[in-house]
């Protein structure tokens, strides 16, 4: 359950960015924002589901191309307002479709629709999505009365955030390029950033309560001129909108506390699974195929001649092949991997691999290396996994 609010509530920075961006054009019709933003959601969702069916739908590039949108759009719009609306577009088509995407794994392997594990899943989607929503919905009702001002401000600051987390996504989905991976410029910008674009988040959650902030104290100024029923009025609303932004900021303190629990109980989950069994033949490590058929990650470890540890991975990619790599990748390094939900995930930037590419040099892959199959079992020599040592230390 844990994951899949954690997964659910990602969406949460991405759509209050998207109510306080709203704001670039103060009390202009909204419409026409909410027209763009609901094509963004359609976009997302259609991508979702072509992601999901068919094999040949290349996600990275569908990524790339909203947030790449949501980039340029976003800088447009600091001298064009009209920018906002392809922001929101890329935007919510950007959001969206790993949202979708997870409603694949409400039913874990082995299950039905109707077990239990499948309820908690679905709830802790459904708990992840309705604070989204919620906390979005309150925020928008009740910033109205604050000044245009402190609302293009607002939504200044909340496009710039997004820019930049969506600038990592680019970079991360260029990494994954074989054309891009020599760049070693990108690899300094993201490793810069990447950690801490999850307080980009964050920092929209407390950016959401300053237009609150603002309403309250636009409602608090009573007309010089106002009669004692206009001025019992004003005094009403303003206590109301106080009222209103206390309930507000406690949500979004009680999200930020839940969601970084459940988030680091989802990370405890996700400890890497012991090394395997290996039978040494002399210069050679063997794994019978039949140990490895079963199509779930294994995991093994060789001790080399300095001491260092160095791990690999198998796994069953159809009736004839295995994908076979080093537990380490040139992006991330020696982080590891895992299995979720029948796909392999690294360990440090939570991206799900394309099983049939493993064993295939780029990106986040696993290092291939060499080996060989004999007899129904998988060799490795121990020479090879020598040469590397320096990646495990």
């Amino acid at each position: 359950m844990t994951q899949m609010l954690v997964g659910a509530f990602a969406a949460l920075a991405p759509t209050l960015a998207f109510v306080l961006a709203g704001f670039r054009r103060g009390r202009k019709p909204a419409t026409p924002y909410l027209m763009w933003g609901l094509a963004g959601l359609l976009l997302g969702t259609a991508a979702a589901i072509a992601k999901l069916n068919l094999k040949g739908f290349k996600g990275d590039y569908y990524m790339l191309a909203c947030a790449a949108i949501v980039v340029i759009a976003g800088v447009l719009s600091f001298i064009w307002s009209w920018g906002v609306f392809p922001f929101a577009l890329g935007l919510a088509a950007m959001s969206v479709e790993p949202l979708v995407e997870r409603l694949d794994a409400l039913v874990p392997n082995d299950s039905t629709p109707f077990s239990t594990d499948t309820a908690l899943l679905g709830a802790g989607w459904l708990l992840g999505v309705g604070i989204c929503a919620l906390i979005g919905t309150l925020d928008y009702l009740g910033s109205k009365p604050a000044s245009n001002r402190l609302l293009a401000v607002v939504s200044r600051i909340a496009i710039a955030l997004v820019v930049l987390t969506s600038l990592v996504k680019v970079v991360q989905v260029l990494l994954g390029f074989k054309a891009f991976i020599r760049a070693k410029w990108l690899f300094s910008f993201y490793f810069a950033v990447s950690p801490h674009t999850d307080l980009a988040g964050y920092a929209l959650l407390a950016l959401a309560v300053v237009p609150l902030a603002g309403a309250v104290i636009a409602a608090r100024k009573v007309p010089a001129a106002a009669n004692p029923a206009q001025s019992r009025t004003h005094r009403a609303a303003a206590l109301s909108r106080r009222r209103f932004l206390i309930s507000t900021t406690g949500l979004l303190a009680a999200s930020v506390a839940g969601v970084s629990y459940a988030a680091a109980a989802a990370q405890k989950s996700t400890a890497l699974s012991p090394a395997e069994p290996l039978t040494d033949a002399g210069q050679m490590l063997t794994v019978p195929l039949e140990d490895i058929s079963d199509g779930h990650l294994h995991r093994f470890a060789y001790t080399a001649s300095d001491g260092t540890e160095v791990r690999f991975i198998a796994i069953q990619k159809n009736a004839k092949a295995f994908g076979i790599g080093l537990d380490a990748c040139d992006v991330c390094g020696a982080t590891g991997y895992y299995e979720r939900d029948g796909q392999v995930i690294c360990n440090r930037c939570d991206v799900a691999m394309n099983i049939a590419t493993i064993g295939f040099k780029g990106g986040c892959n696993p290092i291939p290396f060499e080996y060989s199959i004999k007899d129904g079992k998988l060799v490795v020599a121990k020479a090879e996994l020598e040469k590397y040592t320096a990646e495990f230390k």
